[in-house]
């Protein structure tokens, strides 16, 4: 099947990763993953991490049957509940100590692969909600998150730096909970709205369903007017609660003065200050542009090009999904 296939059976029911979002909040929550449903945003996977999952699905299964005994079988099936059509999941692979089985009731487990780069923390909340999900529709009772950090040796040369075997077991009140999303999701998609947004990450979703704008309506905010004072205090105290750090950092820093180290007295704290951070600068670029003018590139320079093309400047500009937000109070 091509991806536009899958995509399209994607929108026919709910997936791991939909609910995984809807339950965990990350990637827009539920408000995302409706949103997509929908048709009014586009897909949440990332282009480059599918990529590097496809890359690499098949070692790191070799990798799981090397270290567990467990063959894998079934990569990629689409599966939908018998209990439920619009009950979907895309498994990365089913688990069985037999090299071979007739269908998806004789496995014993799910497999389910993931891939990071360097340095990310891994999601674990997401990944575990995501296969419970698919013990539901596959009628599994265990699954093995396989997370494999893709990374660079020390020769340079790309492959697996870390591989993790996490065994999650089936969790009934967490799935009650999963089905509740997923209903929430039918619900608004089959009535043509959107939920409340509930996360902060929905922000950007909302301002992609909303980005365009009709100057002829003005809305009642009765209802918004306590969410609006909050809103300001957040942003008037953000604003405070970054400039009081800031000081309170320059207070430590001269208190402290060339030292490397402070402690209290009651061992409570110890401030650590390095030495200088070694960093590849704009004095460091125009030194190697020096040495390797090969590697020089052409790129636009914005206020030169504004003050001396204003009108260009203007026609040349693109929209965005961004409509300013301000905020008045009238007393």
């Amino acid at each position: 099947m091509t991806e536009t296939e899958w995509l399209e059976w994607r929108r026919t029911g709910n997936g791991a990763s939909d609910i995984a979002r809807g339950h965990t909040g990350h990637y827009g929550g539920i408000y995302g993953a409706t949103g997509e449903k929908r048709g009014l945003l586009e897909s949440d996977i990332d282009p480059a991490d599918a990529e590097r999952g496809k890359a690499w699905e098949t070692a790191i299964a070799d990798g799981v049957h090397a270290l567990t005994g467990y063959y894998v079988h079934g990569e990629q099936l689409w599966v939908t509940s018998p209990e439920n059509p619009r009950w979907l999941a895309t498994i990365d692979g089913l688990l069985d100590h037999r090299p071979g089985i007739d269908s998806i009731d004789d496995a014993e487990a799910v497999l389910e692969v993931k891939t990071s780069r360097q340095y990310v923390t891994p999601p674990w909340d997401y990944y575990t909600a995501q296969v419970n999900w698919q013990m539901l529709v596959t009628g599994k009772t265990k699954a093995l998150i396989a997370l494999a950090v893709i990374g660079l040796d020390p020769d340079g040369n790309e492959g697996v730096t870390d591989l993790r075997l996490r065994w999650v077991e089936r969790d009934d009140y967490l799935i009650e909970q999963l089905i509740e999303v997923s209903d929430t999701i039918t619900r608004h998609v089959d009535a043509g709205t959107m939920p409340e947004p509930d996360q902060h990450t929905a922000l950007a979703d909302v301002k992609t369903v909303h980005r365009d704008a009709d100057p002829t309506v003005v809305v009642n905010i009765d209802d918004m007017a306590n969410i609006i004072a909050e809103m300001e205090s957040h942003r008037a105290l953000a604003k405070i609660h970054t400039d009081e750090a800031k000081l309170h950092e320059a207070l430590l820093r001269e208190h402290i003065g060339n030292a490397t180290e402070a402690t209290t007295s009651d061992g409570r704290w110890r401030v650590r200050i390095g030495l200088p951070v070694q960093r590849f600068t704009d004095r460091s670029a125009d030194a190697a542009l020096l040495l390797h003018p090969n590697y020089a590139r052409t790129v636009l320079d914005r206020a030169r090009f504004k003050a001396d093309h204003p009108e260009l400047y203007e026609e040349l500009k693109t929209e965005t999904t961004d409509r300013r937000l301000t905020v008045k109070e009238f007393d």
